[in-house]
């Protein structure tokens, strides 16, 4: 009907079979010593596939079971199909609607019984009496030999049922629906109907009854699907069907046949359609041929009376010409229709009987065989627009509908109800604009947000919240729509809209817009937003995702605790002896403490006094963690300790003494080690003997435990092998050397100055000089050793001068 064509590319194809909506494909397979028999739908889709060790001779196909015969083997495959319908009451609906599936192997000489068990391996090379044809009906398998044997098999429960000895080779074997009559077509062409009975079965062999019928030349046969007596056969160029045993007249033709039920036999011509183009055949090839009965019937029907007709269709009993006759005297009589064994016929000639109008009842018949035109016009003459278009509406031809509106039918509702199934009929085919177009016709805003969002218009989507109105249902799913695509404000929209707090909150919090989330629920009075915030950063924290937990609080609006966490990293930072990387995290900390101070100040609506307390309570409650307050102390620590790192690598170290000696203020931020043996090293490369004694005196208590814990330096100050220039102020080697044992003794001690040296060299203007290897063997007083072996050297003299002058009271300091 709908004149699809479906090309399906199959490789060494060696039989094909079908049955229903199912086809049967055989094909020979390359690189493996098989066949594959597969299972394909209507359009060439496949449903099951199985392979065989056999190579196929005969195929056959019914709805429930596949059988392939090689020369000594025979295959069965009871097989599920997918388009059954099942019936309680029909043991072949129930077989083929079963969900498992079944196979097996036998051989042609194996008495195959209930007990038997199943198998897939082949038997080979044990008979000469080879098979050479197949059929099957819905209850049987027939397989015949050279010999002339004929083996029936019962499929159901697979079992040999019945051995006979037919007088010629069967080329061909053709069974009738009910699997009364078989036909057997020989080597030369003759045809043999061999009657069937059940009771008279056995598994002895016994010479084959033939019915006295007897045609010649005969190379295609078919038996009609609907009536075991009827049957069409192909002689040369001519068509003969048979009712029975007796002929109707030839009709001349060369096509397959392909089909025969309700006495029309549809054939194809093969020949013609292999010819031009295999892969676009066209409708032309498939011909239909009426049976003489039908014909005249027609003829019948159309000259003589309801009773005549009555009387011949009852000599020429058939459901087809039962049919033809009801509907030529639907309304006049039921006895065709009963005849027919329709019940739903039945009941429409009760109905129409009841209508008081006869135009009435010859549009209903007219409706009833699918003769809408003639109907609706019907309708039209009586001037009943109305019933013109219930008939459309039922039939759900929606298009004619809109017409029949417009010409002067119906009402707008009816007019709603049909754009909106035209816009059903253009969403089924993805046309999406086109169902857009007929949605917003009917104002059907579901449909249409459904559409919007297969087309991913979220603009259009968007405006949909402000159409839908109160339809709760509908700005929920506009809301899962926006929030499935991560668009948070347009899913909050809806949800707002919609009286959905919480789940606008949650759809915050499910997009990682914490910020929003937190406005929302200040702002609609929600208090659990913040505990949820907190387990959930909580939870980041003890997976170490900190980072994460960072951006969580700053997108959430809470800097306080984004600079918990900053600082929190900054002291990992430094404990990894990353100085620069902490001073990064402090000042990212500080910038935080910043906002949320001036959030604090922000705040409107409130009085001066009001915000000084709402400040002094933040402080308070914030006063238990120092890291608010030394956000920007950090920042500053490390930062002189990297700036005095850098003039003592660029080689001024009356600088970096200064620096250093800032230092002094940070014990809280900085290791006391470090930083104190940083001030030794500097105030030694300036000769400030003074200084540098006052911070071995310093170290030497550390070292001795007086006053604070020994532990493994915070930060890697500076390595002592790289080129210096220190000499430039008359640096003597001596103090090279000593300021190389400083750093290894700090080393040593646990701070992260480098690795023991062996070997400073320190290159000057032009020259270079290797100092001598510093050993370091004895584990306690490394600072106390090696101050007593610089100070017998050099007397321990501040050599620094007051330089700075006090704005206030006039004296001069130290600049640091």
């Amino acid at each position: 009907k709908s004149h699809e064509k479906t090309v399906k590319q199959v490789r060494h194809m060696t039989h094909l079979a079908a049955s229903g909506d199912s086809c049967l494909i055989v094909s020979r397979q390359d690189d493996i010593q098989q066949h594959m028999v597969q299972l394909v739908n209507s359009i060439g889709g496949p449903m099951e596939t199985r392979y065989i060790d056999i190579e196929p001779v005969a195929c056959a196909l019914n709805d429930t079971h596949v059988v392939c015969c090689g020369e000594e083997s025979i295959y069965v495959w009871q097989y599920r199909s997918p388009s059954a319908s099942v019936d309680a009451l029909d043991p072949v609906s129930m077989a083929a609607a079963r969900r498992e599936t079944a196979e097996r192997i036998i051989h042609i000489d194996e008495l195959v019984t209930e007990e038997s068990m199943p198998v897939m391996q082949a038997k080979k090379a044990l008979t000469n009496d080879l098979i050479c044809a197949v059929c099957c009906s819905a209850t049987y398998a027939f397989v015949a030999r050279e010999s002339g044997a004929l083996h029936i098999y019962r499929l159901n429960e697979l079992k040999l049922v019945a051995k006979m000895t037919m007088p010629n080779r069967g080329q061909t074997l053709t069974v009738n629906c009910n699997s009364t009559t078989l036909g057997v077509v020989d080597l030369s062409g003759g045809l043999t109907l061999v009657p069937l009975v059940p009771e008279q079965f056995s598994v002895i062999s016994r010479p084959a009854t033939t019915l006295a019928f007897e045609r010649k030349d005969v190379w295609n046969m078919m038996w009609a699907s609907d009536n075991p007596e009827m049957f069409a056969v192909m002689e040369k160029t001519r068509m003969y069907i048979f009712r029975g045993l007796e002929p109707e007249e030839p009709v001349q033709s060369s096509a397959h046949i392909c089909k025969f039920k309700s006495l029309r036999v549809r054939a194809v011509m093969l020949d013609d359609a292999m010819q031009p183009d295999p892969e676009k055949p066209s409708k032309e090839m498939i011909l239909d041929f009426e049976t003489k009965s039908l014909r005249d019937t027609r003829e019948i029907l159309s000259s003589v009376s309801i009773k005549e007709a009555f009387q011949y269709v009852d000599d020429h009993p058939h459901p087809k010409l039962w049919g033809l006759l009801a509907e030529h005297s639907l309304g006049q009589t039921e006895k065709a229709v009963i005849r027919c064994k329709e019940y739903p016929a039945i009941q429409f000639v009760k109905r129409i009987k009841s209508l008081d109008d006869p135009n009435k009842q010859r549009a209903e018949v007219h409706a009833y065989y699918h003769r809408f035109d003639e109907a609706e016009k019907i309708y039209k003459e009586m001037d009943r627009k109305d019933l013109a278009l219930e008939l459309r509406a039922r039939l759900g031809d929606w298009f004619r509908v809109v017409q029949l509106v417009h010409e002067g039918g119906g009402d707008e509702s009816i007019m709603l109800r049909a754009w909106e199934n035209i816009g059903d009929f253009y969403a089924d085919r993805q046309k999406w604009t086109k169902a857009v177009q007929y949605y917003s016709q009917c104002r059907h805003y579901r449909k249409l947000s459904q559409v919007y969002y297969v087309m991913e218009d979220f603009k259009a989507l968007e405006k949909l919240i402000d159409a839908a109105g109160h339809d709760k249902e509908l700005l929920m799913s506009l809301g899962g729509m926006f929030l499935s695509v991560g668009l948070a404000e347009s899913a909050v929209n809806a949800f707002l809209a919609a009286n959905e707090v919480r789940k606008a909150v949650d759809s915050c919090v499910e997009l990682n817009q914490w910020d929003q989330a937190v406005l929302l629920a200040e702002k609609h009075q929600l208090s659990d937003i913040s505990q949820y915030l907190a387990r959930y950063a909580s939870h980041l924290v003890d997976k170490e995702r900190i980072p994460q937990a960072i951006e969580l609080f700053r997108k959430a609006g809470q800097h306080s605790e984004a600079a918990k966490l900053l600082s929190k990293l900054a002291q990992n930072a430094s404990q990894d002896g990353d100085a620069l990387k902490a001073k990064k995290f402090y000042v990212i900390s500080a910038l935080e403490v910043e906002k949320f101070r001036k959030k604090q100040l922000a705040l409107q609506a409130k009085s001066a006094n009001q915000v000084v307390e709402d400040l002094l309570n933040a402080d308070r409650a914030t006063a238990s963690d120092r890291s608010l307050d030394a956000a920007w102390r950090g920042a500053e620590a490390y930062h002189y300790f990297l700036l005095c790192q850098q003039f003592l690598m660029q080689g001024n170290v009356d600088t970096a003494v200064v620096i250093s000696m800032r230092l002094m203020e940070y014990d809280d931020l900085i290791s006391v080690q470090d930083s104190y043996a940083l001030i030794a090293l500097c105030s030694y490369l300036a000769k400030n003997y003074g200084l540098c004694s006052k911070a071995f005196t310093r170290l030497e208590g550390i070292e001795m435990g007086e006053q604070f814990d020994l532990g493994m330096g915070q930060l890697n100050l500076i390595d002592f092998t790289s080129e210096l220039d220190v000499t430039k102020r008359t640096r003597n080697a001596t103090s090279s050397t000593a300021a190389a044992t400083i750093a290894a003794a700090a080393t040593t001690t646990g701070t992260m100055l480098g690795a023991t040296v062996t070997a400073a060299t320190v290159t000057a203007t032009g020259k270079i000089a290797t100092y001598p290897t510093i050993n370091i063997n004895e584990p306690q007083r490394r600072f106390g050793d090696l101050a007593v072996k610089l100070f017998t050297k050099h007397a321990p003299v501040d050599t620094s001068i007051d330089r700075v002058k006090c704005a206030h009271c006039g004296t001069f300091n130290k600049e640091w």
